[in-house]
């Protein structure tokens, strides 16, 4: 048995009406869509040229301005018979390589230079005042009226490598008061009685610092050293130079008396056959 149900004529057109209504809606979305990409296409092409443009533009910038101005004076000359003048390219000129530093620093001397070296004494040198009367506070003034200046204790420290040998005080800078003194001397005081040993120091440079810079020393200069006087030719003559004890004066005393009567000594040969070994 059939079920079938008519349906009334107003549903009918009411479906129909819905169908059409949907499809004309479908229809328009789809041809604003189609409208809106047509549109928006060929601007995105633009905007990218544009800025693939730009980079290129920019990369070769100088070649570009460069390749214009050259054009520009080509029709310049062209046209007025002046242009830019040429340009002057300048030839490669061969350059000595610098020379090194250490081969600067090392660099020897003319057999000139040498032979100045030995006859002109250094503009500067090391030397001491003896007189044990001078503070710290003297020093720096003692040496300015002596056309030279306080010594440091390196510049005493070099003289003593150069041979520099003198036992006695004297103040540098930082109130330092030392001296120098060579093996040769140091090794002559060993041999001397056992509380002069030591009236030296050791080989180098002795001293250091003193807290009371009242304490009475010579002074340790630098710079031109003055002329000899008599007082100083006498005193190195007379060996007074080393400061010696009570015992060191008297063992000096013996010495000179020894010296005098060497020849009544009565040296023994090294044999009945040989004087000498």
């Amino acid at each position: 048995m059939n079920s079938l149900v008519a349906l009334p004529t107003n549903s009918v057109k009411n479906l129909t009406k819905s169908a059409n209504s949907m499809f004309a809606t479908g229809a328009a979305t789809g041809a604003a869509t189609g409208a809106s990409s047509s549109w928006n296409t060929p601007l995105m092409w633009f905007i990218g040229l544009f800025v693939i443009g730009l980079i290129v533009f920019s990369y070769y910038y100088r070649n570009f301005v460069n390749a214009i101005d050259s054009l520009t004076d080509q029709m310049n000359l062209w046209i007025t018979g002046n242009g830019s003048p040429p340009e002057v390219k300048q030839e490669n000129i061969p350059v000595a390589p610098p020379t090194p530093p250490q081969d600067v620093a090392t660099a020897p001397h003319s057999g000139i230079e040498k032979v100045v070296d030995r006859i002109l004494p250094p503009a500067k040198e090391v030397f001491t005042v003896s007189k044990n009367d001078f503070s710290y506070y003297d020093a720096a003034p003692l040496c300015k009226a002596l056309g030279a200046e306080l010594a440091t204790y390196d510049q005493v420290k070099q003289a003593w490598q150069q041979g520099a040998d003198w036992c006695n005080y004297g103040w540098v800078k930082g109130q330092m008061a030392v001296y120098p003194t060579q093996k040769s001397s140091y090794e002559e005081l060993q041999e001397g009685p056992e509380d002069q040993k030591g009236v030296c120091g050791k080989p180098g440079v002795n001293g250091g610092f003193f807290d009371n810079p009242e304490l009475k020393f010579g002074v340790t200069c630098v710079g031109k050293k003055p002329s000899q006087s008599q007082h100083d030719a006498n005193a190195i003559a007379a060996g007074s130079t080393r400061p010696l004890t009570a015992s060191g004066i008297e063992f000096e005393k013996k010495v000179q008396l020894f010296k005098e009567g060497a020849d009544s000594l009565g040296v023994l040969p090294f044999n009945k056959e040989h004087w000498g070994s």
